[in-house]
């Protein structure tokens, strides 16, 4: 399936060009994009794929074996193009979580292989899940928490994430790995109405000729309306 990767871009406008940032938004049906990629890789079924559902869950122990959580924003680096990881002024996670988890830790990895909508327990990360363990994960989480409430979005922090793209590293999304048997369930991409839908916002820094570009849009804009 052919995913856009178009995304909402807002300019801040500060009193001066050097301290303009832009924000940019990725959430499927905003502004034309759809490019967001999440499933579920399931030990109990190891050949099924999740990557249509509208619901989906991290469980040490669903049916007695282990689900994971797959999440990719892919166009990211095109909209960050030629911005320096220091010009990344912030970045932040959007889930809605509709289940929650309140035995166990949940753990955000930043993934280090390639994965799709397709992939499967069998055919993904060795045909073990996901293992923080520098290989299919960094071993370091980008975060963890403990999901007690129900109904509710959760944000989080992940400019560190967003800065190690921009400089080099592959976007591969994040993996979700819960340690307790109380299933942590999120509205995924393919969730109606969209609103819910995951959502990565990134604060930054535009280029010098961006900042040029829109200076003189602003200023032809302002002749025009004297």
């Amino acid at each position: 399936m052919f995913k856009s990767s178009l995304a909402v871009v807002v300019a801040a406008c500060a009193p001066s060009f050097a301290q303009m940032t832009e924000i940019v938004r990725f959430r499927d049906g905003l502004g034309g994009y759809n490019g967001t990629i999440d499933t579920l890789i399931w030990e109990a079924e190891p050949d099924t794929t999740f990557g249509s559902e509208i619901d989906l869950e991290a469980d040490a122990s669903d049916s007695g074996l282990q689900s994971q959580i797959l999440l990719q924003f892919t166009g990211v680096l095109a909209a960050l193009d030629g911005v320096a990881s220091a010009d990344v002024q912030s970045a932040s996670l959007r889930v809605y979580t509709n289940s929650e988890s309140d035995d166990g830790e949940v753990r955000a990895l930043r993934l280090l292989q390639a994965w799709g909508n397709d992939s499967t327990w069998n055919n993904s990360f060795g045909g073990n899940g996901v293992d923080a363990d520098g290989i299919d994960a960094v071993a370091t989480p980008s975060f963890t928490f403990m999901p007690i409430e129900d109904d509710q979005f959760y944000s989080f922090d992940v400019t560190s994430d967003v800065r190690a793209w921009v400089d080099g590293a592959d976007n591969f999304g994040w993996a979700f790995v819960n340690d307790g048997e109380d299933g942590w369930d999120i509205d995924s991409s393919e969730f109606l109405p969209g609103f819910f839908r995951p959502q990565l916002t990134i604060e930054f820094v535009p280029t010098p000729s961006s900042v040029a570009l829109f200076g003189l849009a602003a200023a032809a804009a302002t002749r025009r309306r004297r």
